[in-house]
């Protein structure tokens, strides 16, 4: 799904349910597996796709019901969403990877006992990876939410962030002055013939005895996760 310069919504691929987009203005969107998320230009949200995912022990709903009010971010990844509003008031839905217990802890809205926030907090950024959530304190500190089995939710304290990604057992972060960070344990991907650790990527580097892992001499202006790999963009010369 592509946002065109004039603000509309484009869709390509062979899922029909999210694909098929919504006419009108937006300003960010996220795609998940088979729902998506766009903020309008007046910080609205909509949703659309299958509200339904089919699992082992049933089919769990929710992933359209979307939070009222105005949003700065979205977030979305296989069974949950997450917003962040224009106060930075962070608000989660849907489901959430069974046996996370990625809502724990999170209050229910007066609006919809399904919907999902975090009262008396504020972020500056969001990011839902496959089992695990993260968002940026006003400090520029990170913190997060679901499994932490591999350490995707240890991020290192002495860094401030001002951007964040999550993918499947591992987190990355980009630094204030462009540094990218990495930390937990990728999962596996079950169409590589091997997997791969922040450990045995080129360029990067542990930082002294701890599980920190960061790619020095070179800064990044962007970056990205999905379940099993990462992307960044350089911030050039």
């Amino acid at each position: 799904m592509l946002i065109r310069n004039d603000g509309t919504l484009t869709g390509f691929g062979r899922n029909p349910p999210v694909t098929d987009v919504p006419a009108g203005y937006c300003r960010a969107a996220t795609v998940a597996s088979v729902h998506a998320v766009a903020i309008a230009v007046d910080g609205t949200l909509s949703a659309w796709g299958s509200d339904s995912y089919s699992l082992p022990n049933g089919v769990v709903t929710g992933l359209l019901n979307a939070p009222r009010g105005r949003f700065k971010q979205v977030s979305a990844r296989v069974l949950y969403s997450l917003a962040l509003h224009e106060d930075g008031t962070l608000y989660g839905w849907g489901p959430a990877p069974a046996g996370t217990s990625l809502f724990a802890g999170w209050t229910q809205t007066l609006e919809d006992a399904d919907i999902l926030y975090i009262p008396d907090a504020r972020f500056e950024a969001i990011a839902a990876g496959n089992v695990h959530a993260l968002a940026i304190r006003y400090d520029g500190t990170v913190t997060g939410w679901g499994d932490d089995s591999g350490g995707a939710l240890r991020a290192p304290t002495h860094v401030r962030f001002k951007a964040i990604a999550a993918g499947f057992g591992f987190s990355v972060g980009l630094s204030i002055d462009g540094t990218i960070w990495g930390w937990g344990t990728p999962a596996k991907s079950p169409f590589a013939p091997e997997g791969w650790t922040f450990a045995s990527l080129t360029d990067w580097t542990r930082y002294a005895d701890s599980e920190h892992y960061y790619v020095p001499h070179k800064r990044f202006k962007s970056i990205g996760a999905a379940a099993f790999h990462i992307i960044a963009v350089n911030a050039g010369s």
